[in-house]
């Protein structure tokens, strides 16, 4: 990590009047390619066509490909080295106001945003892939900030001449500002809101400052106590590793023998780690440093959502700016209210048939299978993060042979036999695998969405089949509305075609009219019998749904009227942000982004070094002849260091193909966000059409009724022909089907907008804070 600092100096060009602009594209587009594939890997081609310019455009305002990667290194956290060290270097600045300065314009780069980020990455892949720009970034932009630092503290403490320890304290204080750079994602993660913001920015750097003074306030109080003598006396009790050369020997020695001696005392002390690890040890202390580098793309897609409904709201409206009570939610977002929803119809029989369905129902099945996989894998994956220990037991008994040899007289000697030996072994084998780059943790993270995404699902198959369940139910009610209709109407043709037979044969009427009569009868009876298949068709169809017995499911729907009224609408929230937050569904596509982007973090890990260290302990026993013998061992390592060199591309391919996915399921979240603003619209449509036909459709079947009773009676009478009351029939038959066909729209409808809002879900976040309002609200 650098200081602000200024960039080298590229070709300058004159530039056109979109001469900024362009150049400003190519740099940022060469910072994200850079930072993503490294300065081998990505080409000029790339460049221009990702910033929309003329390849041409790069050497008109950079040079080449090389200027360009110098710009993008430079440019993008702006500032200059020198114009930074004048700022806190100042000789009438005391070190107190020199340090706040310092922090200030240490941490000012991070107001960007974004950008900081794709200059982190690209300054750890220059790490990684080095060309010769680091080395004149140290040299240019380091060194001389860290000297003037040096310089302040050297007044402070009233030294002439810096020591180690002036050094390591002002890179102790520079490594302040540097973790707020290196471990952005870990800030986000843990406390968001202390960079959400320029003044939470200007909060860090005042602490920093603070932390900062403590700091050099501490160094110079040990330097005060070293003076009188206090370290002297820590010397005795606690020796360095330089006394170690002058520890008293019992004889003289050759230099030579001193060397050995010493060395050997030394890694005496160091025991039970020798140097060797200590410099391995060291050696990956960069790596981890490097690991907080590697970023994941946003784990939360932006998408456009309108402001309001463009479709009229029910009454009963949520209203966004107050806080949303669970009770006015269908069914609060909890599995028993959702059924108590329903049975605010009074009909036990529909929840009778949800509860059978929601039982029966392989959708809800698998959708429960899903969450104790993603569950299992959760676990998997978080257990990877932790040590292995495998434990080993083992017993043997053995005797082994030993042939003897002749004497020296010639006699052959007879062949002995060792006494039987029984073996007896306990182990303990570790292994554990350090997580450098975040690979696991990423793919622990993965799994965590996952296991959101399935338990949303789950609450969404059971919303659908709930909702799947009613409109068949419904189907089914209104087929029967449709029947008594059908039955009517079919005993007023049976009658008249009766009647207008005996006057027929009686000579008071045509033939022709008695023909009619009984045609018309016959198409009633028709119809009756049609409408009669398609409830009985709808029955089966319920059923198949919750596994009812059939002459069960019968007996209770003959208990309940066939017409019933509709609750109200369900509330609505007023902004469609508000709403699309209790869609299971969408949710569930929300958190998808979010594991193919802890995916891309964990493919990415995968093409970096992998840091193992393993160990044992061991107990062994043996037993012959009576004699007892016992052996413990232990061992710590190796720590090894695997380094993927060659792999032809594959791990590159599987981070692209993460890539790819993580856009794809962007690309789903929007359109399920879109769907789902469609579909609530279309239901308020819908119910706000039914609404508005309902008092149309009571009206017309009242006096169609009203006319074909008139029209009867005339006919009667004989003031009226038979054709006269076939097209009054026909009137009121159409108008009651009609007001039939638009109670099931409206139930339709009115389950649709259930459906479309989610069934009144809520996510685990919203539903852990409605609990923690209401357990507030409720504490005396």
């Amino acid at each position: 990590m650098k200081a602000p600092s200024s960039p080298s100096t590229p070709i300058e060009r004159a530039s056109r009047s979109d001469g900024a602009e362009s150049r400003t594209r190519i740099l940022y587009a060469a910072l994200s390619l850079f930072a993503d594939h490294g300065f081998a890997k990505t080409s000029t081609r790339e460049i221009a066509k990702a910033a929309g310019v003329n390849i041409a455009a790069i050497s008109y305002y950079f040079g080449d490909k090389a200027g360009l990667y110098n710009a993008t290194f430079c440019e993008p956290m702006g500032g200059n080295a020198s114009d930074f060290i004048a700022l806190f270097e100042r000789p009438d600045l005391p070190t107190n106001e020199a340090l706040r300065i310092y922090m200030a314009a240490y941490v000012e780069p991070l107001k960007l945003g974004e950008v900081v980020r794709q200059c982190m990455r690209l300054h750890m892949r220059e790490m990684l892939e080095p060309t010769s720009r680091w080395a004149e970034e140290v040299e240019r932009d380091v060194r001389g900030p860290h000297e003037a630092l040096v310089r302040i503290l050297c007044r402070h403490l009233d030294l002439t001449k810096a020591d180690d320890d002036v050094h390591r304290l002002a890179l102790a204080i520079s490594g302040l500002a540097i973790q707020l750079f290196v471990m952005q994602d870990i800030v986000d993660t843990l406390r968001p809101a202390l960079r959400k913001s320029d003044a939470s920015i200007d909060t860090w750097a005042e602490r920093l400052h603070l932390y900062a003074m403590a700091m050099v306030d501490a160094d110079a109080a040990r330097r005060a106590a070293g003076r009188l003598g206090t370290t002297a006396a820590t010397a005795a009790t606690a020796p360095s590793i330089s006394d170690l050369s002058v520890l008293p020997a019992s004889k003289p020695a050759s230099p030579k023998t001193s060397r050995k001696k010493n060395s050997m005392n030394l890694c005496s002390m160091m025991n039970p780690f020798d140097t060797a690890p200590r410099r391995l040890a060291l050696l990956c202390l960069p790596l981890a440093l490097l690991g907080c580098g590697l970023t994941r793309p946003p784990a939360v897609a932006s998408v456009p959502i309108p402001a309001q409904w463009n479709a009229p709201l029910p009454t009963a409206t949520v209203d966004a700016t107050r806080p949303t009570d669970p009770a006015a939610l269908p069914h609060a977002g909890s599995l028993p209210s959702l059924a108590g929803w329903w049975r605010q119809l009074d009909d036990p029989v529909l929840s009778t048939l949800i509860d059978a369905a929601q039982a029966a129902s392989p959708t809800v099945a698998s959708a429960s299978a899903r969450i104790a996989e993603a569950r299992a894998t959760r676990v998997q994956s978080g257990a990877a993060l932790l040590p292995t220990l495998d434990g080993t037991l083992s017993a043997q008994r053995s005797n082994s042979p030993l042939g003897g040899t002749g004497s020296g007289n010639g006699t052959g000697g007879a062949s002995t036999s060792l006494p039987a030996v029984t073996t007896l072994q306990a182990g303990l084998q570790s292994s554990w695998e350090i997580d450098l780059f975040g690979g696991r943790r990423a793919t622990r993270d993965a799994a965590d969405a996952r296991l959101q995404s399935a338990t949303a699902k789950w609450h969404d198959a059971r919303v659908s089949v709930a909702a799947e369940t009613a409109n068949h139910y419904f189907a089914e009610r209104a087929c029967q509305r449709q029947l008594t209709v059908a039955e009517s109407d079919a005993r007023s043709r049976g009658e008249t075609a009766r009647l207008t037979d005996l006057s027929a044969k009686a000579g008071f009427s045509a033939p022709a009219d008695a023909a009619l009569a009984r045609a018309s009868a016959a198409d009633a009876s028709a119809r009756l019998t049609q409408q009669g298949a398609q409830c009985a068709v709808l029955r089966k169809g319920l059923v198949a749904m919750s596994g009812l017995d059939a002459l069960e499911l019968d007996r209770q729907l003959a208990t309940v009227p066939a017409d019933r009224t509709l609750p109200p609408v369900q509330a609505v929230a007023s902004v469609p942000a508000q709403m699309l937050a209790q869609r299971p569904d969408v949710f569930a596509a929300e958190v998808a982004v979010a594991a193919a982007s802890a995916d891309v973090g964990a493919a990415e890990a995968d093409r970096y070094p992998r840091l193992t260290l393993q160990g044992s302990v061991a107990a062994l026993q043996l037993r012959s002849g009576g004699v007892h013998q016992s052996l413990q061992t232990w061992t710590i390592g190796p720590l090894a260091l695997t380094l993927p060199l060659f792999d032809g591309g594959v791990r590159a391919a599987n981070a692209e193909s993460a890539k790819a996915r993580y856009a794809e399921s962007v690309v789903l979240y929007r359109a399920n966000v879109r769907t789902a603003v469609r579909e609530v619209e279309e239901a308020l449509v819908n119910l706000q059409a039914t609404d508005a036909r309902t008092g149309d459709a009571d009206t017309a079947v009242q006096n169609y009724q009203a006319s074909f009773n008139a029209t009867q009676a005339r006919y009667e009478s004989g003031l009226a022909s038979l054709f006269e009351l076939e097209d009054s029939r026909r009137t009121l038959f159409a108008a009651q089907t009609a007001r039939v066909a638009l109670q099931r729209e409206r139930a339709e409808a009115w389950i649709a907008l259930y459906r479309s809002t989610g069934g009144g879900w809520m996510r685990p976040d919203a539903a852990l804070a409605a609990n923690t309002s209401s357990l507030s609200s409720t504490t005396p």
